[in-house]
């Protein structure tokens, strides 16, 4: 054997994930299913994985796999979560401030003024001016005594979680 024999080169083999989808509505229907939690698959489909999904749909594991590799597989996802959570967000939202008020955590009150206030990591919360601080002594001086508990033990709270912060 000739060694031009031997170096003989295999084309590379198209790959499935640049080809388009040939079930788009399969495909979709995956994509819809896959973004849900797994408690809201079972209530909506009445299968929870992915292999039952297949079998249910007539489709083979390998071509759920192949459309997980796809590129725009974990944007298609990304957009059908945020379908299937925009009208739950104000529940959420509340519930996170209802938390927040009874025993709030730094980690809580940090994701409020994240979402609430667009605030990131490293961003400085500006202190209030005097003026502002007399509108707050203000206000606090007509509120009930629960208000007046529940704002300090917050306050306590932030405090004491950004001591803790600055030791570690």
């Amino acid at each position: 054997m000739t060694e031009e024999m031997k170096k003989i080169v295999k084309p590379t083999p198209t790959k499935s994930e640049n080809r388009p989808v040939r079930k788009k509505a399969d495909y979709n229907a995956f994509v819809k299913f896959y973004a849900l939690p797994y408690v809201i698959r079972v209530k909506e489909y009445g299968i929870k994985t992915e292999q039952q999904f297949a079998k249910e749909n007539d489709l083979s594991q390998d071509t759920l796999t192949d459309w997980k590799k796809r590129p725009e597989f974990q944007n298609d996802v990304d957009i059908q979560l945020n379908k299937w959570g925009a009208d739950k967000t104000p529940n959420v939202l509340v519930s996170l401030y209802n938390k927040i008020l009874s025993d709030g955590k730094a980690g809580e009150v940090k994701l409020w003024y994240q979402i609430v206030k667009s605030w990131k990591e490293g961003m400085v919360i500006e202190q209030p001016s005097i003026e502002q601080n007399n509108k707050l002594d203000k206000l606090l001086e007509n509120a009930d005594d629960k208000t007046k508990r529940e704002f300090a033990g917050l306050l306590k709270r932030i405090f004491r979680s950004n001591e803790n912060d600055k030791g570690a």
